[in-house]
Parts: structure tokens; sequence; C-alpha cells
């Protein structure tokens, strides 16, 4: 049984754009793939740099050109800039919670709860000091 010229030349133009529009398709996925990936990658590294950043700052706030300005005369005006410093830290910590991974997650967790406490203890301390009650 022979086969028609016309109908081998249909079958194999059927056969050869089904493989043109898989090998399309599974091209974009993979592209798709790697740019969710890569944009991933970007959020764990900003959220990464952005939690040493604030971690430095709180630890180190000499090193901060703000805090060394010359509107910020009084004890007071320099210790809220240190109660915002640590708050940024610990919401930093929080927030590369969201993109590190599951290997570190637990621990970073754990950190930022005891940061978020012992700013809580500083807080509370200090109201007391002041004679007010904390809510």
């Amino acid at each position: 049984m022979a086969l028609d010229p016309a109908l081998a030349g249909l079958l194999g133009a059927l056969v050869g754009g089904a493989a043109t529009f898989g090998g399309s398709l599974f091209g974009n996925r993979q592209q798709a793939r790697h740019e969710r990936k890569r944009r991933a990658q970007e959020r764990k590294l900003e959220a990464y740099t952005n939690a040493m950043r604030s971690l430095m700052r709180a630890a180190y706030p000499e090193w901060r050109q703000d805090s060394q300005s010359p509107g910020t005369s009084s004890a007071k005006e320099t210790q809220l800039s240190g109660e915002a410093r640590l708050l940024d830290a610990a919401y930093s910590l929080t927030v590369l919670t969201t993109a590190c991974g599951s290997k570190y997650r637990a621990r970073i967790e754990s950190k930022a709860r005891e940061m978020t406490q012992a700013i809580e203890k500083i807080l509370t301390r200090q109201e007391l000091d002041e004679g007010r009650v904390p809510v």
C-alpha cells in the first residue's frame, strides 16, 4: 500500500507544525520559569541586603550620617532614632522570612521574635520610667 505523495506532504507538514508549536511552547515555559527564578533571587537578595543594612544601622548607629546631623542634639531625639532603627531591623528580619529559603526560615523567625520582644521590653521600661502605663 503506497502513500499518496500529497497525503505524505500534508502529514509531514502537520508533524512539522506540531513539532514547531511544541518546541515554541516548551521554550516559552522554560523562559518564564527562568524569569520567575531570577525575580525570586532578586527579591531574596534585596531582602537579605535590607536586613543586613538595618541590623548594621541598629548595631552601629555612629555609622549613620543622619544620626550625626546637627539637628539631633537632644538625647531623647537620639533615643527615638535608636528605637526607630531597632524597629526597622526587626521589620527587615520579618520581611526576610518571606524571602529566605525554608532551611533558614525558622531560625530567622525566631530571631525576629526575640528582637521584637526585646524592643517591647525596652519601650515598656521607658514608659514606666516616664510614669506612663503601657497598653
